[in-house]
């Protein structure tokens, strides 16, 4: 029963990889060019990032058909467990307007603040084990279907949750004019365990280690992970078009895309202008932060 000020849209324990003793980590912010070194708590947070908004009983019937509608048969399910869950603060909220009692109001605002938050806490529990990928023996976790949707919805989530996809969202939606703002993150998270689920059971993967033997290491930033193809559209509904790429360490990477067959592959990167270009698709997209593991490498960037 404790608010929780700082909110990262970037999971913290993803990016202890790039850090030193898992706390330290060398990042470069665009509004400064200058590459410093902070402490994990303070970066890709903001205050109160996933706080939610009171919702009318007409918006939340209105949210419930528009995330409805576009589930399908192999999300609607837990997608509209979930927006129960995030209708919670909404439902405590008029079923105490007329009570009165001590804390009343500290405990709605845990909730308002510390709701959503804690679910992204669920989610990323189910990438705990693709941050262990060491070899291809690893990529067992895609080979069952009841593993391979946890950590396809942990990827997708992880792709739809940043400040860099909502507020792009926040610019573009209609659905902005008629629902508080809020709204926009819940319909991010189903989006994600939509696309994941279409993944898991309508499509074949081929999921490639990439293990990175150059003298340049992999970075990552506030949007680390990216569609190839389509890096534009966060409503994209022809998932036909995806490969994910996604760094999980300075010398460790995957990709993710639909393919003929079902296949688990591990490729070395030798050269250092291999990994280049992977990092030159992160930073392709602007990130607020990007991060590595030595000053040097964001140095080398700044050059470029």
């Amino acid at each position: 029963m404790e608010v929780k000020k700082k909110q990262h849209y970037v999971w913290k324990q993803y990016l202890t990889s790039w850090a030193e003793n898992g706390r330290q980590i060398y990042f470069l912010h665009k509004d400064t060019n200058v590459v410093r070194c902070t402490n994990l708590e303070n970066v890709a947070q903001k205050r109160f990032f996933y706080e939610v908004d009171a919702f009318t009983e007409d918006q939340e019937v209105a949210l419930t058909y528009i995330i409805s509608e576009w589930s399908t048969n192999f999300s609607r399910e837990s997608n509209l467990a979930i927006l129960k869950s995030f209708f919670k603060y909404s439902h405590i909220k008029r079923h105490w307007e007329r009570l009165d009692f001590p804390e009343k109001e500290y405990k709605l605002n845990v909730v308002k603040k510390n709701a959503l938050e804690d679910l992204h806490s669920m989610f990323e529990k189910f990438g705990e084990e693709l941050l262990k990928v060491n070899s291809q023996t690893d990529l067992f976790v895609f080979d069952d279907d009841k593993e391979r949707l946890k950590a396809l919805m942990y990827l997708c989530i992880q792709y739809t949750r940043t400040n860099q996809m909502h507020s792009k969202a926040l610019t573009e939606s209609s659905v902005i004019s008629v629902l508080p703002a809020s709204s926009l993150k819940i319909i991010a998270i189903t989006f994600a365990i939509t696309l994941a689920a279409n993944l898991t059971f309508s499509y074949n993967l081929k999921i490639t280690l990439l293990m990175n033997s150059s003298n340049i290491e992999f970075i990552t930033t506030d949007q680390p992970i990216i569609n190839r193809i389509r890096t534009d559209e966060l409503k994209n509904n022809k998932d036909e078009l995806l490969e994910f790429y996604y760094p999980i360490g300075p010398k460790k990477a995957l990709l993710i895309a639909i393919s003929d067959e079902s296949r688990r592959d591990e490729y070395e990167l030798k050269m250092d202008s291999e990994v280049i270009a992977y990092n030159s698709l992160l930073l392709v997209l602007k990130p607020d932060f990007v991060f590595a593991n030595r000053e040097e490498t964001l140095n080398r960037i700044l050059l470029s």
